[in-house]
């Protein structure tokens, strides 16, 4: 047993006792220490009815803003699509959405997690109105979206800026960028919390960054970026899997790139230069053709020039 294993079976052992004796405090209470062994518990499922409602009834703030199963007051999903999740309810409107307060939270989540100035919302969503015309606008919307997210601290305007609360709201794809940008930082970190970024990371992208806007030019840069780093991390995966000796699953992690996703024709490149070396040359020929037709699917074009000049020294061996 490692020594994260013990740390989990232990915080298991604790939170089960405090359960069994319906427990939502001690003597030597910390918050902050306590949040972290909650994130803990909930990243790893342990006891999560009985942690959620700790975390709720002694208003525990969450150390970091990665953790997707922390009960969130506000949850903001946006790649592959958007709906929004206000205190574990999934909003469903009755009749036609707000067009104008969900434009305004979208733009928000498109600016990357900082705050965004008024003046470009305003030049963004009401490009057509002038002056006090579209800073009256503004102050309708910002008031409409208020009331769709039913906590009034979810939104923080602040000398002109305008900001969503980290610590009432989640947002999918800003939890991606973050853990991506841990994973990819540092990829060989003995740490297990790096380790466990790139599968975690993975696990949020379901699709691209608000793929019903790809009208709106400032969705563009957000999601380009996403994408990209989505593709590196199936890479940095991939290698992973190859560099263990599990083959099939390295060429499945390349295969499962979601439909609207490009994988570049470098990922298979390496991947491919990688096999040459543990496989048999049959072997390692046939998970080329599988890369090949993973990028005929994908992309619809063939391989890399290096990956064919490794084919043709595989097929010469």
């Amino acid at each position: 047993m490692d020594r994260r294993e013990e740390f989990l079976d232990t915080l298991a052992a604790a939170l089960a006792t405090g359960r069994r004796g319906g427990h939502f405090n001690c003597m030597l209470w910390l918050p902050k220490v306590m949040a972290y062994l909650c994130a803990e518990a909930l990243v790893a499922g342990i006891e999560t009815e009985y942690v959620e409602r700790l975390i709720k009834k002694r208003g525990l703030l969450p150390g970091s803003p990665d953790v997707a199963s922390w009960p969130w007051p506000v949850k903001i999903y946006t790649l592959g699509r958007f709906s929004l999740v206000i205190d574990d309810v999934p909003v469903a409107f009755a009749r036609k959405a707000p067009k104008k307060p969900i434009a305004l939270l979208k733009f928000i989540v498109a600016a990357g997690d900082r705050p965004v100035p008024i003046t470009r919302a305003l030049d963004a969503l009401w490009p057509d109105e002038e002056g006090d015309a579209a800073q009256k606008s503004f102050q309708i919307t910002l008031h409409r979206l208020r009331k769709l997210l039913q906590h009034a601290d979810a939104l923080q305007l602040q000398q002109g800026r305008l900001s969503l609360n980290a610590a009432l709201c989640w947002v999918d794809s800003w939890a991606f960028e973050r853990l991506a940008v841990y994973a990819t930082a540092a990829p060989d970190s003995p740490h297990e919390d790096a380790k466990e970024a790139p599968a975690r990371a993975l696990a949020l992208y379901d699709g691209n960054f608000l793929s019903d806007d790809l009208e709106e030019p400032w969705t563009l840069s957000l999601r380009e970026r996403l994408r990209a780093r989505y593709i590196r991390l199936v890479g940095l995966q991939a290698s992973r899997l190859i560099e263990n000796g599990d083959l099939e699953a390295a060429i499945d992690s390349t295969s499962e790139v979601s439909q609207p996703t490009i994988l570049p024709k470098s990922s298979t490149s390496a991947s491919c230069a990688a096999t040459s070396s543990s496989l048999r040359p049959a072997e390692a020929l046939a998970v080329y053709h599988r890369l090949r037709r993973t990028l005929a699917i994908t992309l619809g074009v063939p391989p890399s020039p290096a990956t064919e000049a490794l084919f043709r020294a595989l097929q010469e061996h």
